[in-house]
């Protein structure tokens, strides 16, 4: 059995894209970057929503990301 915590990887990745733009980044933003990155993004959505319930990220708008 997975563990509840094994979004792991996908949590990382969207840290260290925030990270690195320095501020807010749009839903779509993330989506392209990690595209390109060659990172599946099929539950980004869910993953991104994880985040915030760690408090690792916060939205303050919709569909706008940006790190606690």
């Amino acid at each position: 059995r997975r563990s509840r915590n094994n979004s792991g990887g996908g949590s990382q990745a969207i840290k260290e894209v925030l990270s690195a733009a320095g501020g807010e980044m749009k839903t779509s933003e993330l989506h392209q970057v990690l595209t390109e990155r060659g990172l599946d993004t099929s539950n980004l959505s869910q993953t991104l929503s994880y985040l915030k319930r760690q408090e690792h990220v916060v939205s303050p708008a919709r569909a706008v990301y940006r790190l606690a």
